[in-house]
Protein backbone atom coordinates (compact mmCIF):
# COMPACT_ATOMS: atom_id res chain seq x y z
CA UNK A 1 0.00 0.00 0.00
CA UNK A 2 2.72 2.68 1.01
CA UNK A 3 4.31 2.34 -2.82
CA UNK A 4 0.95 2.55 -4.19
CA UNK A 5 0.25 5.54 -1.99
CA UNK A 6 3.83 6.90 -3.44
CA UNK A 7 3.42 6.36 -6.45
CA UNK A 8 0.23 8.03 -6.40
CA UNK A 9 1.57 11.12 -4.73
CA UNK A 10 3.94 11.82 -7.45
CA UNK A 11 1.62 11.36 -10.50
CA UNK A 12 -1.02 14.07 -8.89
CA UNK A 13 2.36 15.84 -7.91
CA UNK A 14 3.76 15.81 -12.16
CA UNK A 15 0.37 16.53 -13.15
CA UNK A 16 0.14 19.68 -11.16
CA UNK A 17 3.89 20.91 -11.78
CA UNK A 18 3.49 20.13 -15.52
CA UNK A 19 0.50 22.62 -15.07
CA UNK A 20 2.21 25.08 -14.13
CA UNK A 21 5.24 24.76 -15.98
CA UNK A 22 2.80 25.43 -19.32
CA UNK A 23 1.64 28.16 -17.89
CA UNK A 24 4.62 29.67 -16.57
CA UNK A 25 6.02 28.82 -20.23
CA UNK A 26 3.48 30.71 -21.65
CA UNK A 27 3.80 33.76 -19.33
CA UNK A 28 7.19 34.32 -20.62
CA UNK A 29 6.01 34.22 -24.23
CA UNK A 30 2.41 35.79 -24.19
CA UNK A 31 1.46 39.12 -25.01
CA UNK A 32 1.24 41.74 -21.51
CA UNK A 33 3.05 38.68 -19.45
CA UNK A 34 6.86 39.99 -18.08
CA UNK A 35 9.87 40.31 -20.50
CA UNK A 36 10.77 37.06 -22.34
CA UNK A 37 14.27 35.87 -21.07
CA UNK A 38 16.58 36.16 -23.80
CA UNK A 39 17.78 32.56 -24.78
CA UNK A 40 21.40 31.55 -24.84
CA UNK A 41 23.64 32.30 -27.48
CA UNK A 42 23.64 28.90 -29.19
CA UNK A 43 26.36 28.15 -31.75
CA UNK A 44 25.53 24.44 -33.19
CA UNK A 45 28.38 23.95 -35.44
CA UNK A 46 30.96 25.26 -32.80
CA UNK A 47 29.71 23.45 -29.76
CA UNK A 48 29.32 20.10 -31.83
CA UNK A 49 33.06 20.73 -33.29
CA UNK A 50 33.80 21.08 -29.47
CA UNK A 51 32.04 17.72 -27.83
CA UNK A 52 33.59 15.77 -30.95
CA UNK A 53 36.94 17.12 -29.64
CA UNK A 54 36.51 17.00 -26.06
CA UNK A 55 34.79 13.04 -26.45
CA UNK A 56 35.76 11.62 -29.65
CA UNK A 57 39.33 9.55 -28.63
CA UNK A 58 39.30 7.46 -32.13
CA UNK A 59 39.36 9.96 -34.29
CA UNK A 60 36.32 9.14 -36.36
CA UNK A 61 33.90 12.08 -36.02
CA UNK A 62 31.59 9.98 -34.44
CA UNK A 63 30.60 9.29 -30.77
CA UNK A 64 30.15 5.58 -30.19
CA UNK A 65 28.70 3.80 -26.84
CA UNK A 66 32.01 3.64 -25.16
CA UNK A 67 33.29 7.46 -25.69
CA UNK A 68 29.14 8.75 -24.72
CA UNK A 69 29.75 7.64 -21.34
CA UNK A 70 32.49 10.12 -20.70
CA UNK A 71 29.67 12.76 -21.47
CA UNK A 72 26.44 11.44 -19.59
CA UNK A 73 23.94 14.72 -21.04
CA UNK A 74 24.83 13.55 -24.28
CA UNK A 75 24.35 9.54 -23.61
CA UNK A 76 21.39 10.59 -21.63
CA UNK A 77 20.02 12.21 -25.41
CA UNK A 78 20.47 9.11 -27.11
CA UNK A 79 18.65 6.94 -24.69
CA UNK A 80 15.35 8.99 -25.47
CA UNK A 81 12.36 7.19 -27.34
CA UNK A 82 13.24 7.40 -30.53
CA UNK A 83 11.24 10.86 -31.95
CA UNK A 84 12.84 13.00 -29.09
CA UNK A 85 16.44 11.34 -29.84
CA UNK A 86 19.06 13.21 -31.59
CA UNK A 87 20.63 9.70 -32.73
CA UNK A 88 18.21 9.77 -36.22
CA UNK A 89 19.73 6.64 -37.22
CA UNK A 90 19.76 4.69 -34.17
CA UNK A 91 22.68 2.82 -34.05
CA UNK A 92 23.70 3.88 -30.60
CA UNK A 93 26.11 6.37 -31.72
CA UNK A 94 26.48 10.30 -32.25
CA UNK A 95 27.82 12.17 -35.07
CA UNK A 96 29.05 15.09 -35.57
CA UNK A 97 26.33 16.13 -37.68
CA UNK A 98 23.78 14.43 -34.69
CA UNK A 99 25.09 16.76 -32.38
CA UNK A 100 25.00 19.85 -34.33
CA UNK A 101 21.55 19.26 -35.38
CA UNK A 102 20.28 18.16 -31.93
CA UNK A 103 21.73 21.36 -30.85
CA UNK A 104 20.05 23.47 -33.20
CA UNK A 105 16.53 22.50 -31.60
CA UNK A 106 17.69 24.53 -28.78
CA UNK A 107 18.90 27.41 -31.34
CA UNK A 108 15.20 27.25 -33.05
CA UNK A 109 13.27 26.92 -30.13
CA UNK A 110 14.32 30.71 -28.96
CA UNK A 111 13.46 29.44 -25.00
CA UNK A 112 15.42 31.39 -22.77
CA UNK A 113 13.89 29.17 -19.52
CA UNK A 114 12.14 26.37 -18.49
CA UNK A 115 11.01 24.39 -15.30
CA UNK A 116 12.00 21.19 -14.25
CA UNK A 117 11.40 18.83 -11.07
CA UNK A 118 13.16 16.17 -10.50
CA UNK A 119 12.87 13.17 -8.21
CA UNK A 120 16.04 11.25 -6.15
CA UNK A 121 14.91 7.83 -4.77
CA UNK A 122 17.98 5.82 -2.73
CA UNK A 123 17.41 1.81 -2.84
CA UNK A 124 13.50 3.17 -4.13
CA UNK A 125 12.59 5.22 -1.28
CA UNK A 126 12.58 9.18 -1.42
CA UNK A 127 15.84 10.87 -0.42
CA UNK A 128 15.33 13.84 1.39
CA UNK A 129 17.73 16.71 1.68
CA UNK A 130 19.59 15.37 -1.14
CA UNK A 131 21.67 18.37 -2.87
CA UNK A 132 21.14 18.15 -7.05
CA UNK A 133 23.18 19.94 -9.18
CA UNK A 134 22.92 20.29 -12.97
CA UNK A 135 26.29 21.48 -14.46
CA UNK A 136 26.47 21.74 -18.43
CA UNK A 137 28.47 19.66 -20.35
CA UNK A 138 31.96 20.97 -21.31
CA UNK A 139 31.46 21.70 -24.49
CA UNK A 140 28.73 24.51 -23.36
CA UNK A 141 30.22 26.00 -20.72
CA UNK A 142 29.66 29.31 -20.54
CA UNK A 143 26.85 29.33 -22.50
CA UNK A 144 24.51 27.72 -19.60
CA UNK A 145 24.65 28.32 -16.00
CA UNK A 146 24.42 25.40 -13.83
CA UNK A 147 21.28 25.25 -11.92
CA UNK A 148 20.65 23.65 -8.06
CA UNK A 149 18.15 22.92 -5.59
CA UNK A 150 17.90 20.48 -2.55
CA UNK A 151 15.35 17.54 -2.13
CA UNK A 152 12.25 17.70 -0.03
CA UNK A 153 10.76 15.23 1.81
CA UNK A 154 8.85 13.18 -1.10
CA UNK A 155 12.81 13.05 -3.09
CA UNK A 156 11.68 16.11 -5.56
CA UNK A 157 13.84 18.96 -6.41
CA UNK A 158 13.42 22.07 -8.72
CA UNK A 159 16.87 23.01 -9.60
CA UNK A 160 16.90 26.46 -10.74
CA UNK A 161 19.46 29.21 -11.01
CA UNK A 162 18.35 33.20 -10.66
CA UNK A 163 17.73 34.90 -14.17
CA UNK A 164 16.54 38.39 -13.85
CA UNK A 165 14.53 37.58 -10.76
CA UNK A 166 13.04 34.50 -12.55
CA UNK A 167 13.86 31.15 -11.24
CA UNK A 168 14.04 28.15 -13.77
CA UNK A 169 17.23 26.16 -15.97
CA UNK A 170 18.35 26.96 -19.07
CA UNK A 171 17.26 24.69 -21.78
CA UNK A 172 20.29 22.45 -22.86
CA UNK A 173 22.43 19.67 -22.15
CA UNK A 174 23.57 18.73 -18.26
CA UNK A 175 25.68 16.31 -16.47
CA UNK A 176 23.77 15.52 -12.58
CA UNK A 177 25.78 15.59 -9.12
CA UNK A 178 23.81 14.55 -6.18
CA UNK A 179 25.18 14.43 -2.90
CA UNK A 180 23.91 14.10 0.93
CA UNK A 181 25.33 15.94 3.70
CA UNK A 182 24.76 12.79 5.82
CA UNK A 183 23.93 9.72 3.72
CA UNK A 184 26.96 8.50 1.70
CA UNK A 185 25.98 8.59 -2.21
CA UNK A 186 28.63 6.55 -4.12
CA UNK A 187 31.02 8.24 -6.35
CA UNK A 188 28.77 7.36 -9.81
CA UNK A 189 26.37 9.51 -8.79
CA UNK A 190 28.81 13.03 -8.01
CA UNK A 191 32.16 13.48 -8.75
CA UNK A 192 32.74 10.43 -11.37
CA UNK A 193 28.77 11.40 -12.16
CA UNK A 194 26.82 8.95 -14.55
CA UNK A 195 24.31 10.79 -14.77
CA UNK A 196 22.77 12.81 -17.48
CA UNK A 197 20.24 15.26 -18.25
CA UNK A 198 18.86 16.41 -21.76
CA UNK A 199 16.80 19.42 -21.40
CA UNK A 200 15.55 19.77 -25.07
CA UNK A 201 12.65 21.52 -26.05
CA UNK A 202 9.58 19.16 -26.37
CA UNK A 203 9.30 18.77 -30.29
CA UNK A 204 5.52 18.97 -30.20
CA UNK A 205 5.51 22.25 -27.73
CA UNK A 206 6.17 23.50 -24.48
CA UNK A 207 6.25 20.80 -21.46
CA UNK A 208 7.88 19.84 -17.98
CA UNK A 209 10.46 17.78 -17.55
CA UNK A 210 10.10 15.67 -14.80
CA UNK A 211 13.21 12.71 -14.43
CA UNK A 212 13.34 10.15 -11.67
CA UNK A 213 16.70 9.80 -10.68
CA UNK A 214 17.20 5.90 -9.33
CA UNK A 215 20.25 5.54 -7.20
CA UNK A 216 21.29 2.40 -5.29
CA UNK A 217 23.79 2.95 -1.98
CA UNK A 218 25.81 0.25 -3.37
Amino acid sequence: MLGNRFDSGIRSATRGFATGAILFAVSLIGCGGPTPIAPPEWKPEAMADSAIKLFDKNGDNILDSQELVATPGLQSAVAKAKEQSPDVNGDGKLSRDEIRDHIALFESSKLGIQLISVTVLLDRQPLAGARVTLEPEPFLEGVLESASDTTRQDGTARPAMEIEDMKGVRPGIYRVKITHPDRPIPPRYNDNTTLGLDLAPARAGYGAQMPVFQLESK
